[in-house]
Parts: structure tokens; sequence; C-alpha cells
């Protein structure tokens, strides 16, 4: 895989209003996978609201399920608190959801978030999106056909020349692969990775 860089376009009118935090949506990922849990660990991290707005797209339920799990399990870590999340809920009907069960239903649930956070960035209401992890198996059982999340935000942005940057603070090595993630910092507890 090759990858180019381009001098960037951007001008200084192009930059947030002074003062003002970059506005984050976060996708879930997968309901069923590892992206609640994954969310959650990271949010829990640090004081996100000194360096960003960020709000989650996905389904309320299955993080306050996740992290009722987490918490029950003896997670260390801390977790964020959910009443001062922002969540811009989707809701997803509970028979459609086995943890750890990646089907069509779960596919449908990360690209419709995936595609929320598309259309309300391109709408100006978010100035940037970071995704959780999902399952392309889940996403082909429900008709779509997209090689992976790159792809569709390409699409979404009606760009034709995209790439897919990994940007670390020291380097990291990564396999050959068209799609690279970074090294979780933490352990995951709730599902075994694919």
């Amino acid at each position: 895989m090759s990858i180019t860089a381009q001098p960037s376009t951007l001008s200084a009118s192009d930059s947030l209003p002074e003062g003002r935090c970059p506005r984050l949506a976060l996708t879930l990922g997968d309901p069923s996978g590892i992206g609640p849990e994954v969310v959650l660990k990271a949010l829990g991290t640090r004081d996100w609201a000194t360096l960003a707005e960020v709000t989650v797209l996905g389904t309320a339920d299955v993080l306050a399920q996740t992290q009722a799990d987490l918490l029950a399990g003896g997670c260390s870590l801390p977790l964020p608190d959910l009443k001062h999340l922002a969540i811009r809920d989707m809701p997803l009907a509970a028979s459609a959801l086995t943890p750890g069960q990646l089907t069509a239903a779960t596919g449908e649930a990360s690209f419709a978030y995936l595609q929320a956070a598309i259309q309300q960035t391109v709408a100006g209401q978010f100035d940037a999106i970071v995704t959780g992890p999902i399952a392309k198996s889940a996403w082909r059982a429900a008709g779509h056909n997209y090689p992976g999340q790159t792809e569709l935000l390409a699409a979404g942005a009606g760009v034709k020349r995209f790439g897919m940057a990994f940007i670390a603070r020291s380097p990291t090595p990564t396999g050959p692969c068209g799609h690279c993630w970074p090294p979780l910092t933490f352990r995951l507890t709730r599902y075994p990775p694919p």
C-alpha cells in the first residue's frame, strides 16, 4: 500500500473559532462487538471536556448495559459518567442484540451510526468523526458491501481520492493491511476479538 501526502489546503479561515473545542462525532461501532467497551474505556481515560465536545452516536441502552457489565466484572479502569455523556440515541431492539453475536441487525446498526455521523458532520453539526470498531462481515450480512468505514466516509463526503492514516506518538509496528488499527492501551474484557 502506498500513501502520498498532499499539502494541506486549509487556510486560517478554516480553523475553529478561538476558544471553541472541536465537536467530535464518536460512533459506537458494532453494538454486539467490542465497540461499546472500547468507547467507554476510551472516554474514561481523560477529561475530554477540556479537549473536545464528544457526542456518541449509538444505542444508549447498549452503552448502559456494557458499563454495568464492566463494573460488575470488576473493571479497574475509569469509565465515563453516562449522565454527563452526550449521546444521540439510535435505539436498537433488544431482541436484535446478543453480545458477541454479529448479525445483519448489528451490522445495520453500526452502518446507521456511521451514516448519521457523516450526514451530521457534512451538515456542520460536527467537525470530525471518530469511528468505533465494526464487523465488516455484519455489514455484508446487512447488505452493505463497503470494504470498510473509510470507503463509506469517502462516499458520504463525495470524494474520489482518499486514504487512511494512522498517527501515533511513537513508532508503532503495524501489519501489512489496508486498515491499520492502533494497539489498544487497555485489555478488552467483554468479548474476545474475532
